[in-house]
């Protein structure tokens, strides 16, 4: 089913997958967007078939958008990386619009996404405290019971929607305050592991935006809605920060909403309960990947051998 016109304008942010390209744009053409921005970074050059992939997914775009629509792209020549292209895709999306949804080529929505987000960008435009609305919920399938949504310090970036005076917000941190972070959080652990991406982000060794998104967050306490029926299904098995497919978050089932019917939180603050039970699955999640798996045996082992090598030049010394 095709709606006749949807006025929130949408941000569709591709790279070099035309499969992936081609079911999220199917997703967005249901809902016919009057305006829609498209954006890619460029392709890499130590990646042959990345030229030919990129080309692929520009000419999708040219060849699906068939409905009436101002269509605004900007397609990169070269490669700048993801911190780059994405984090400057959003500046200039915000240049031209108020408010819109921000979708990825490996975030694939529920139907009902696009009006709940179209929804509470409305009725919380005014509302400094809420920074963006998410469509990923955590939780699994363990609260798609409730047809509402909750308020929340997780800021993730899986199908979400904000507006341009709270990307007005975001900034590259000189200096990283850790205590900025550790002191919004009461999971140590989510909270660690934030501020180490955080670093190591600064230090180049990721190249991403949204760690410095979950940061502005932390200085300006900010909000997020998230929905207690999830709304987006992650495909990007083959994305740039999932390469391996392994995260249990990928390929999460979706719920319908009955947008007309949510129910509003009775007040403005962090749902503790959930919020706390969302956190514990992220850890919990993260925890079982290989990477993070592989790390904390190699931190073992380096301080085992640490104790060994320290024990054995005390023998030696006598």
């Amino acid at each position: 089913m095709y709606l006749t016109s949807f006025e929130t304008p949408i941000l569709f942010l591709v790279f070099n997958r035309p499969e992936n390209t081609r079911l999220v744009l199917e997703a967005i053409k249901r809902v016919r967007p009057s305006k829609l921005f498209v954006a890619a970074d460029g392709p890499r050059s130590q990646y042959i078939e990345d030229k030919e992939k990129c080309e692929e997914v520009r000419k999708i775009i040219h060849r699906e958008v068939d409905w009436p629509c101002q269509v605004e792209t900007w397609f990169r020549e070269e490669n700048v990386g993801c911190g780059k292209a994405v984090g400057g895709a959003i500046s200039w999306f915000f240049q031209h619009v108020e408010m819109g949804i921000i979708l990825e080529d490996d975030c694939l929505p529920e139907a009902s996404f696009f009006s709940y987000c179209e929804v509470l960008l409305k009725e919380y435009a005014r509302e400094p405290k809420v920074l963006q609305i998410s469509g990923t919920n955590h939780l699994l399938e363990d609260s798609a019971g409730r047809n509402g949504y909750y308020y929340s310090n997780v800021s993730s970036i899986w199908g979400w929607a904000t507006w341009r005076r709270a990307w007005q917000l975001f900034s590259v941190p000189k200096e990283l305050d850790p205590n900025v972070v550790t002191s919004k959080y009461t999971n140590s652990h989510y909270a660690g592991a934030l501020v180490r991406m955080i670093e190591d982000t600064q230090t180049g060794k990721i190249d991403t935006w949204d760690t410095y998104w979950a940061y502005t967050f932390c200085l300006h306490d900010g909000l997020a809605i998230v929905p207690f029926r999830n709304q987006i299904r992650n495909i990007g098995v083959l994305g740039t920060h999932e390469k391996q497919g392994t995260s249990r978050f990928l390929n999460m089932p979706t719920f319908s909403m009955e947008v007309a019917r949510l129910e509003k939180p009775e007040k403005m603050e962090v749902d503790v309960s959930v919020e706390q039970r969302a956190i514990r699955t992220i850890v919990k999640v993260d925890a079982l990947k290989p990477s993070s798996w592989l790390a904390m045996v190699g931190k073992r082992i380096k301080a085992c051998l640490s104790k060994i090598y320290s024990v054995a030049l005390r023998t030696w010394r006598g």
